[in-house]
């Protein structure tokens, strides 16, 4: 490689110079979870790049239609969103060391035949599945008594 740095990141962790952060990040699609697109691929490797710089990593995705979840632990419980009270589960799976996935269950909202939509028409009520999801991801995190730094 000429011209540049190096950006790839090394294999331990974390880097010298490189204070830790725990970031905590929300998407829509995660591969190998669900992926219609380039974001999947960018959700699975950018939290695994910053594992491997130090960094401790959560990501938050819905659990869609197809994914397993044997053997995994979750935790319940219930969210107030624009005045309606709902239920999450969340399901933790740790991916490599420093980076884990939580999978958002409620199947009234992500349990549908596509990601987003059916054939080319959107799913109407996107705004609030993502806003749903949001929302578990910081109430989570709340549970946890996790700081987050990013």
């Amino acid at each position: 490689m000429s011209g540049g740095p190096d950006l790839r990141a090394p294999a331990g962790g974390p880097s010298p110079g490189v204070t830790p952060r725990r970031v905590l990040m929300v998407a829509s699609e995660m591969t190998p979870f669900a992926k219609s697109g380039g974001l999947g691929d960018v959700t699975a490797a950018l939290p695994r790049a910053l594992a491997r710089l130090g960094h401790e990593v959560t990501v938050v995705v819905p659990r869609y239609r197809g994914v397993s979840v044997d053997g995994l632990s979750a935790e319940e419980f219930d969210l107030d969103m624009g005045g309606h009270r709902y239920w999450a589960r969340c399901f933790v799976q740790e991916l490599e060391p420093r980076m884990r996935v939580v999978l958002v269950d409620h199947p009234g909202l992500f349990d549908r035949e596509g990601l987003y939509g059916q054939g080319s028409h959107d799913y109407e009520d996107n705004p609030r599945r993502f806003a749903f999801l949001s929302l578990a991801a910081l109430e989570f995190a709340r549970r946890e008594g996790q700081r987050v730094d990013v």
